[in-house]
């Protein structure tokens, strides 16, 4: 059978322990689609992130996807996207190579510690500009949420610098990874599908029933939920089935940071609201306003 065949073509190429000219060293991660390793590259002597398509447990559209994310990647070439350096197939899988990036996710890191109030605004800010120069770019990510960032150094981040000190250095250890179900936007129209993109806490509630989405705003309101979540630490809605996720993106209304974390200042509370709000007509979805928002939240600070 079809599965069985590739069962034996993955046991010898785990036995040989390469991919193409690629040498295994550990496993860093598993998807849905595929496994991501750690190799070393015998033609740039430096480790690599492999990503390795599982052909056994996907379909052709996931075998278009996967190709499609690696394609993007290299069409970016963005100092904030995790370069691809080779990609290609052997032993009868896909696979591309990145660059390795010694960092934890953003999910990992807010986890981990609650960012400081600064911080996190820092970050923020970065990831707003990151994502509106790939867009720029004519990419739309579809898939913004803290797995698919990672923080390069954070913990070197100087809670007590400067503005001018503090952001350039929050963004500088930022890297946005997967690209799976990235789309190549057209600008001058609206975006209609079936396809549930994204995981659940990050989708536009319009987007839940297929209604049409101002393409960079689908991005801009995930980021608006990781922004809340970097400032209180929690996701907005918080619920353990999907059917629950879902009820509550469409009928309850997220508690204001400033009410959760005290001290927040009321503008990013509004600001980070804004960004989430359940009508489109209500909701902030173009970059220069949500820019000169967090601009006066950043000039208010001090």
């Amino acid at each position: 059978s079809l599965a069985k065949k590739y069962a034996m073509l993955f046991a010898y190429w785990k036995r040989r322990g390469h991919v193409g000219r690629f040498r295994i060293v550990e496993e860093i991660g598993r998807g849905g689609s595929g496994t991501v390793y750690k190799a070393a590259d015998p033609a740039g002597g430096g480790p690599v992130a492999l990503k390795v398509l599982d052909m056994g447990l996907i379909d052709e559209a996931g075998r278009r996807r996967f190709i499609q994310e690696g394609l993007i990647c290299e069409r970016l070439r963005h100092p904030n996207v995790v370069k691809v350096l080779a990609r290609g197939e052997s032993q009868g899988k896909l696979f591309y190579a990145m660059e390795f990036i010694d960092g934890v996710t953003l999910r990992q890191w807010i986890a981990e510690r609650r960012p400081a109030p600064r911080t996190a605004l820092a970050i923020f800010s970065g990831l707003l500009d990151i994502l509106w120069e790939i867009h720029q770019a004519g990419i739309i990510h579809r898939d913004v949420k803290p797995e698919n960032v990672i923080l390069t150094g954070a913990r070197e981040l100087d809670e007590n610098a400067t503005w001018p000190e503090l952001l350039p250095a929050a963004r500088q250890r930022l890297k946005i990874l997967d690209f799976g179900l990235a789309r190549i936007q057209d600008a001058a129209t609206l975006t209609r599908t079936s396809l549930l993109a994204g995981t659940l806490q990050y989708v536009p509630p319009e987007h839940l029933f297929g209604k049409k989405i101002r393409e960079t705003g689908y991005d801009f309101y995930s980021l608006g939920v990781m922004g809340y979540e970097l400032v209180t630490g929690r996701p907005p809605f918080q619920a353990e089935e999907s059917f629950e996720v879902i009820a509550a993106i469409l009928r309850e209304e997220p508690v204001p940071p400033v009410e959760l974390v005290p001290g927040t200042p009321p503008a990013l509370s509004e600001l980070v609201l804004r960004l989430i709000a359940k009508k489109p007509s209500a909701r902030w979805q173009e970059y220069a306003r949500i820019r000169a928002a967090l601009d006066a939240v950043i000039a208010g600070w001090g």
